[in-house]
């Protein structure tokens, strides 16, 4: 079944199958059209085995297709199942909600966020930036969680600043607490959770103020933490 406007060669729209050099053959094509005027253009939108296709000026997008389709490294967009094998690091039968390609040279970008903040939750996050905390009076706290940045930096003339760390946080979560101010600070764990060192396990971990702390949850309940010394750290003024 074809829809026409004009030129029979060139159908809007064509669903069902063809007959090609005695084969039969998926002929479900949405397309050629051109929206202006902020809205969709395109040349090509096709449909066909429930992969999504679209198409303009040499670019394409591929909705709810996964690797094997041969897509040519565009943007796979959708929930889908690896089903045949393994790809960039995802064992085979994961759902991918997306995947991102591009060839590996120093001309292309897999993704790019040019404005705003870029936040991944669950098994794994990437939250650029830095968390600046002010924190004055007697024994201040925060809370840190997964949706914060790796780098917290308190400031303020807080007495003993209390840093706590969520509960349930993945595997691989770190943060690197420094501190503009000669205050000391206490990092706590939450929950069941607790630091592990020298075979033994703690509530929390303290620092003078002077050093900034790594602390990163490497179990289900187990964090490490060490520190970086400032007294190895010159300071001079031109």
């Amino acid at each position: 079944m074809k829809g026409i406007d004009g030129n029979i060669n060139k159908p809007i729209f064509s669903l069902g199958r063809k007959l090609d050099k005695g084969v039969w053959k998926d002929n479900n094509v949405i397309g050629p059209f051109t929206i202006e005027n902020m809205w969709l253009r395109g040349t090509n939108l096709h449909l066909s085995g429930g992969q999504l296709n679209y198409s303009y000026d040499g670019h394409q997008v591929f909705v709810g297709s996964h690797p094997d389709m041969s897509t040519g490294g565009g943007v796979k967009l959708g929930t889908f199942m690896l089903s045949g094998g393994g790809y960039g690091g995802i064992s085979s039968l994961k759902n991918v909600a997306l995947i991102v390609s591009a060839p590996n040279d120093d001309n292309s970008y897999a993704m790019a966020v040019t404005q705003g903040m870029l936040k991944l939750f669950g098994n794994s996050s990437i939250v650029p930036g830095v968390f600046r905390a002010s924190m004055t009076g007697s024994n201040p706290g925060i809370t840190l969680g997964n949706e914060h940045p790796n780098v917290i930096c308190l400031h303020g003339t807080g007495d003993r600043k209390k840093v706590s760390l969520y509960a349930g946080m993945q595997i691989g979560k770190c943060f690197f607490i420094t501190s503009e101010d000669s205050q000391g600070f206490d990092i706590l764990c939450s929950g069941s959770e607790r630091f592990y060192r020298n075979g033994k396990a703690y509530l929390a971990v303290q620092s003078s103020g002077q050093d900034t702390v790594l602390v990163m949850k490497v179990d289900t309940y187990r964090w490490t933490a060490c520190q970086l010394p400032v007294n190895w750290l010159g300071t001079w003024n031109p």
